[in-house]
């Protein structure tokens, strides 16, 4: 039987590294920066790169100190009130590690690597699909040009299909149609 793993998008200068970071890798600045490094240094291998994007997430909770100053002193009185209340409580995460302080773009968690031409991105997905990186196993598959330029990540998932040899009977074939035994 004969696979191929063809992608929404049709064949172009434009790469698209799905399941390669987390939040981790991109919330600060020191790993954010190494994560680009890496991307850069691995594409470079397989053609001149004209450009890297990679999204990450976006502080967004400006109030979280008025927040924690209510959520504190409504925690005492109900502990004043009521004793059996009081425990102990874990350490407290600081801001910046705190995701639900963040808001994360679409195309979150992939690279988008921009190639002089198509053959330079056909030779890199070929070489880094299914590579490892932190753990992680890396899908490549193209991106649009046009979207990839207007900035456009929407989080697309890699559609995979088999070509299949003649003669096959798949599951689809074996169906049972409920409409008919309902006449019966």
């Amino acid at each position: 039987m004969t696979t191929s793993i063809p992608c929404i998008f049709e064949p172009s200068s434009v790469l698209r590294l799905g399941n390669l970071s987390t939040f981790e890798l991109t919330a600060r600045f020191q790993a954010y920066r190494e994560l680009y490094t890496d991307v850069k240094d691995l594409c470079s291998q397989f053609g001149t790169v004209l450009d890297i994007k990679i999204p990450r997430p976006q502080w967004v909770d400006g109030l979280q100190k008025v927040n924690e100053e209510k959520d504190k002193a409504e925690r005492e009185r109900q502990e004043k009130e009521n004793p059996a209340l009081r425990r102990k409580r874990p350490k407290a995460i600081e801001p910046i590690d705190d995701v639900r302080n963040f808001e994360f773009p679409p195309g979150f968690g992939s690279a988008f690597v921009k190639y002089e031409n198509v053959e330079a991105a056909r030779k890199a997905r070929k070489e880094i699909n299914m590579r490892e990186y932190n753990g992680r196993r890396v899908e490549a598959g193209f991106w649009s040009s046009d979207l990839f330029d207007l900035g456009i990540f929407t989080n697309v998932s890699i559609i995979k299909s088999e070509v299949r040899e003649a003669g096959y009977v798949g599951i689809e074939n074996l169906a049972i149609d409920f409409a008919d035994q309902e006449q019966q």
